[in-house]
């Protein structure tokens, strides 16, 4: 178990997206804009602020969730995207990790140091501080322990992604990212289903393993 939480911000401006998932109010389940009536009927409050929904289903727009009172919550649909892939692992308990792959700055083609493969995942936990972006998803396999960053539309950029690593390496736990596209795509469990199964679309922040070649490279050389 790991001592702490959040202890890294990447939090950026964004402009709102539409939200396809919410939490009934009753149950505390994560439902898809699919599975709930119109309006307020839905029951659903916003897995990020918590604030109420309501399910817009209109002829020309896709359907969607938006907040009652149109409040500004930037990370309404991202979190919300989390919350469903969180769904998806604590259900199914399986992951495909992708190749762990040391690369060179040199003319030296890239190694894979370590082949990817589906895990089978023992515990998965998620911890959402609406102060710090990205949340926490963390997948544990036995003893070892991996987080896994969605970057969704591109969200981070190759700063992002070092400070990502630096804060995998003083933590000394492993980061796995997950290349997703458009909000838009992304709007039924079985969307995000692929993204469980697959090794596409992949990449490890910061892997032990590699930093393990890495360094005995160095020594060699």
């Amino acid at each position: 178990m790991l001592e702490e939480h959040k202890t890294i911000n990447i939090k950026k401006k964004k402009s709102n997206r539409p939200i396809y998932y919410g939490v009934a109010t009753g149950t505390g389940e994560l439902l898809s804009i699919d599975n709930v009536e119109r309006g307020l009927a839905c029951g659903c409050i916003c897995p990020s602020c918590e604030t109420r929904l309501e399910a817009r289903k209109g002829e020309k727009k896709k359907h969607h969730f938006a907040h009652e009172n149109n409040q500004e919550c930037l990370y309404g649909a991202e979190i919300s995207v989390y919350c469903a892939f969180y769904e998806l692992l604590d259900k199914s308990k399986r992951f495909f990790l992708p190749d762990a792959v040391l690369t060179f700055n040199s003319h030296k083609k890239d190694e894979i140091v370590k082949r990817g493969n589906m895990i089978s995942l023992t515990k998965i936990e998620f911890h959402n501080d609406t102060m710090n972006y990205p949340p926490e998803l963390l997948c544990y396999s036995g003893e070892n322990c991996f987080q896994i960053v969605l970057d969704i539309e591109s969200y981070y950029n190759a700063a992002d992604y070092r400070s990502l690593k630096e804060y995998g390496k003083k933590r000394d736990i492993a980061i796995v990212s997950v290349e997703m596209d458009d909000i838009d795509r992304l709007s039924s469990f079985g969307e995000l289903q692929v993204y469980i199964d697959t090794p596409d679309r992949k990449k490890w922040i910061f892997n032990r393993v590699v930093e393990e070649w890495d360094r005995k490279y160095r020594e060699i050389a």
